[in-house]
């Protein structure tokens, strides 16, 4: 009986020490490295607090799919995935170099075979939760659906370097620029900073 009073509370702690965490994230963005573990059923920020926890993590990447955590011991390069989540305990100067692909996909007619190239034209992000980068707002849209197409959005807009993200109204603020010295606790709202176009 004890140790399920022990359990709950160290369940709680983790809980609410978890959600007090602020991690930097890409979206649609994973990064490539040294598998060094992982985990099954967690969310973005067990994520980060896992990787947090082991010194050998350099880096983590969250398939919002099948809502597997990977840890990663030494990153290598970045690159587009639609549906990850990529983060890392350095600074965004010490993330490793992107790596754009180009993908060749064979179309089979009936009488010859075609060869189409495609490039991938998703943005990556540099994601926070619960934080605003007010000022700097150069538009925005309703009706965005997801916070990758928020940061989809913006990358597809040259003069948009960030933006601010509201799910309760479906609405992406579009910005000029992210101000790190403006940065304030907001809860309901994720920014994120393009760093893939």
């Amino acid at each position: 009986m004890n140790y399920l009073i022990l359990i709950s509370i160290l369940l709680s702690f983790i809980n609410s020490y978890t959600s007090s965490l602020t991690c930097r994230y890409e979206s649609n963005v994973e990064y490539t490295g040294c598998y060094i573990g992982g985990a099954s059923y967690v969310s973005a920020s067990e994520c980060c607090y896992l990787c947090t926890t082991q010194p050998l993590c350099a880096g983590w990447v969250y398939d919002q799919r099948t809502y597997y955590c990977s840890l990663i011991g030494n990153l290598n390069y970045r690159r587009y995935r639609c549906g990850v989540m990529s983060g890392s305990k350095g600074t965004i100067d010490s993330l490793p170099g992107v790596v754009t692909e180009s993908t060749t996909k064979s179309l089979s007619t009936t009488s010859s075979n075609v060869v189409q190239s495609t490039t991938t034209k998703a943005s990556g992000c540099i994601i926070e939760f619960g934080i605003n980068y007010p000022g700097n707002d150069i538009g925005g849209q309703y009706n965005v659906n997801s916070l990758d197409e928020c940061c989809n959005l913006c990358g597809s807009n040259p003069s948009c370097q960030a933006f601010a993200y509201m799910d309760s109204a479906k609405y992406c603020f579009f910005k000029g620029s992210s101000d790190s010295s403006n940065r304030q606790t907001y809860d309901g709202i994720i920014s994120g900073v393009v760093t893939i176009r």
